[in-house]
């Protein structure tokens, strides 16, 4: 009996949803609206935004640079060299380069033997605040 019962609530569950679920996917005039909209939108030739427009003036670009003429080799390396992100090359780093010499060959050589007692106890003094 409780089978019954169960299988008979069921099918009332499944009728009753059934309407509503069918109402879920019916087109209403508000959605058929929007997709003539879209439809419209995608299909027309001036496209404001989107793939079209981006294409259209990805092509206008490559008319535009087909017009210039090609740089030529010292053109290309000043550009790379004014736009490197790091300035490990160039007259500022060779500046900075021979200001360190300068100032390396300044400062006393200072010879340890690191094995002996007393460079060890040096270091120590060298390393307490």
């Amino acid at each position: 009996m409780r089978k019954l019962t169960a299988l008979f609530i069921a099918s009332l569950f499944g009728a009753a949803t059934l309407p509503a679920s069918a109402a879920l996917f019916t087109a209403t005039p508000d959605m058929k609206a929007r997709q003539e909209m879209v439809r419209t939108a995608t299909e027309s030739d001036a496209a404001p935004s989107g793939s079209r427009a981006t294409a259209s003036l990805e092509a206008e670009n490559v008319a535009l640079s087909r017009q210039l003429a090609p740089p030529t080799l010292a053109e290309r390396i000043a550009e790379v060299k004014a736009s490197a992100v790091y300035g490990q090359s160039g007259p500022d780093m060779a500046a900075l380069e021979k200001k360190n010499l300068a100032i390396s060959k300044e400062l006393p050589k200072q010879t340890m033997n690191l094995g002996t007692p007393d460079a060890e106890h040096q270091l120590a003094l060298a390393a307490t605040p």
